[in-house]
């Protein structure tokens, strides 16, 4: 090392009876004189020492297993080595490098009453060898002041298996790159690692699969941030549960106590059948790294990237045997309700009829239950209500459908049952949900009301006709009807109307049809009336002054809108996927920028709230409206 760890050269008392005895060869010149340059001679040694540097490289084992990992060392000694840099490896093709960290330390010592130091720096590299058979580590390089340092080879033996029994044994702590095993004991080993838990792997198309995000942590980490999210291509998502902060609870793997905090919960909903493979999860971990340095009071921080395995979830069809004729693809448990606003109602007056499914499933995706024949009615499109939310891991809720009836002329009518066919995953059978027949009696209307104009919302339907009417005076001269029918523009007009109609009703079915077998289009379609339902939570949410809720939403609402636009995933996508989908679109290069801008600003506080302020949060909602706005202008 170079180090001197004597103190003060001084004579000791048998140093000075032994010069009492030789009082005629050394005098006080003399013993002066020697002094002087034994301490000369003495600080050249020291400077000489000091200005040495140490490289060497050493490894915690010669024989390793394949199924082992061995750690290899590469240390820096000397004076002046705090700012040098990283040693340059040799060509390691036989091994895997599955983690690095590093480690320094200082020493210091007084010769003369004149202090010197030296440090050592320890670069530290886990190896996971790849080839049975003997090989060799290579000689390291270092350039320091102009010169070229070398480390000497070392050579390693790898055999079949595991040498230790344990494939962990040897790694670096806090270092490793994980694997997300299928039992939890298997990760005894890992100091910190991320995994996704499903709750089931075989599934039914359009069966609910839980996976659960969790982080295990046993190292001094500092911060978290999302890596490369899996798409879920082949499912239809939905979010259960997203950390704001990270609440970790104590959990015991393989004897080992480890802090466990939830991620992320999602919900997923297969499309498809066949085996779909879901992508790993990745996370850039900042742990904090100890220094044996005694100024060094804050240490330092190493950043890791950890990822869970890659999970294939088994979806098998649905079984034709037994299916309903009017099945449309409902799987779950539900069930059906149907009522009116009042059983008895003057003909032309409007009635409104209430549908109710409630239970576990995907109802966002559910299409409403066939309407029976209603000869005597006139019917309009209904209002669609969602009250979706998640009941412990089960997506449920209700979904409601209000149509507005209009009866034709005075009778005694019935509703007849309304029908939802499912299957239920659990008893692996299809079932029909139905309601009760519904009776409606219809009274005549006012004498001489005005028949209702067919088209209006409902928002405009209003009973008319009951003002006064005026008796038309004598003296009014009826026009000559003489002439031809087919000559009068008004008779073209009514030749018309029906047949635009059924165009329009053409128009309407495709568009309907479309929507229930175009995933993508039915959200492209819906993306806006999302956008606006996620802004009213979110203006809720700042008028509670919940901060991170509050920017959670907000950001939710534009990744949704982007996701439904592009059909793509809006759960785990990054910001550099957002760039390359928006680029495909030829996106103003501004707005793009800005978008990508809110995104950071909304998660940087939706993360670190205490830096946000509660009169930012109007200036957000201004900004998310803004860039809603002219996404809509725009060619998305």
């Amino acid at each position: 090392m170079g180090l001197v760890k004597e103190g003060n050269p001084v004579l000791t008392t048998r140093d000075r009876t032994i010069l009492g005895e030789f009082p005629h060869i050394f005098t006080h010149k003399t013993i002066l004189s020697l002094i002087l340059v034994l301490c000369a001679i003495w600080g050249t040694v020291v400077r000489t020492q000091g200005a040495e540097l140490t490289f060497t490289a050493s490894v915690d084992r010669t024989q390793v297993g394949l199924d082992d990992s061995l750690t290899l060392t590469v240390s820096v000694s000397g004076k002046d080595v705090g700012g040098i840099s990283e040693p340059q490896l040799p060509s390691l093709e036989q091994f895997e490098v599955v983690g690095t960290n590093s480690s320094s330390s200082s020493q210091f010592s007084i010769v003369n009453g004149k202090m010197t130091s030296s440090k050592t720096i320890d670069y530290i590299y886990s190896l996971r060898p790849l080839d049975v058979g003997k090989t060799t580590i290579g000689a390291a390089t270092l350039k320091f002041k102009g010169q070229t340092y070398q480390t000497e080879p070392i050579d390693i033996q790898v055999v079949a298996g595991s040498v230790s029994g344990k494939s962990q044994k040897g790694r670096s702590p806090g270092i490793r790159t994980p694997q997300a095993p299928s039992v939890p004991e298997e990760l005894a080993g890992q100091d910190l690692f991320v995994r996704a838990e499903f709750d089931r792997r075989k599934v039914f198309q359009n069966q609910q699969v839980t996976v659960t995000y969790a982080l295990y942590n046993r190292t001094s980490l500092t911060n978290v941030q999302y890596g490369q999210q899996p798409t879920f291509t082949g499912f239809w998502t939905e979010e259960i549960y997203a950390a704001d902060r990270l609440n970790f609870q104590q959990k015991v793997i393989g004897g080992k106590r480890y802090q466990v905090a939830v991620l992320k919960k999602l919900a997923l909903f297969p499309t498809t059948s066949g085996d779909i493979e879901i992508e790993p999860m990745e996370l850039l971990c900042d742990l904090q790294v100890r220094s044996r340095d005694i100024f060094d009071f804050w240490g330092r921080t190493k950043r890791v990237r950890i990822a869970s395995e890659p999970a294939t979830i088994m979806v098998q069809p649905l079984p034709q045997g037994g299916k309903p004729p009017s099945f449309t693809g409902a799987v779950g448990q539900f069930s059906l309700k149907a009522s009116v606003d009042q059983n008895q109602v003057k003909a032309g007056e409007p009635l409104k009829l209430t549908v109710e499914v409630r239970g576990q499933g995907n109802l966002k995706t559910l299409l409403p239950p066939q309407l029976p024949a209603l000869d005597n009615f006139t019917s309009f499109e209904p209002e669609v209500q969602e009250d979706i939310s998640p009941a412990g891991n089960a997506i449920g809720g209700a979904k409601t459908y209000q149509y507005v009836l209009i009866p034709k002329e005075q009778g005694q009518y019935r509703i007849e049952s309304l029908k939802l066919p499912y299957f239920d995953p659990a008893g692996k059978a299809y079932h029909i949900a139905s309601t009760k027949p519904i009776a409606i009696d219809v009274l005549p209307g006012e004498k001489g009301e005005f028949p209702l104009v067919v088209g209006l919302g409902r928002e405009e339907i209003k009973v008319v006709g009951q003002d006064i009417r005026y008796i038309k005076p004598s003296s009014v001269v009826l026009k000559n009807q003489r002439d031809d029918l087919f000559r009068n523009r008004f008779f073209w007009i009514l030749q018309i109307v029906p047949l635009m109609a059924v165009c329009c009703a053409i128009v309407a079915r495709r568009r309907r049809d479309r929507i229930s077998r175009d995933a993508g289009y039915a959200r492209y379609r819906r993306a806006h009336r999302q956008a606006r339902q996620g802004l009213r939570a979110a203006q809720k949410l700042m008028r509670a002054e919940s901060l991170p809720q509050f920017y959670g939403a907000v950001a939710k609402v534009l990744y949704d809108y982007l996701g439904d636009k592009l059909n793509i995933s809006a759960c785990g996508v990054t910001a550099q996927q957002l760039r390359d989908e928006l680029k495909k679109y030829q996106l103003e290069g501004q707005l793009l920028e800005e978008i990508l801008d809110f995104t950071q600003t909304c998660d940087y506080s939706r993360f670190a709230p205490a830096s946000a302020q509660l009169a930012d949060m109007e200036t957000i909602l201004k900004r998310v409206r803004n860039l809603l706005a002219r996404l809509e202008k725009s060619d998305l």
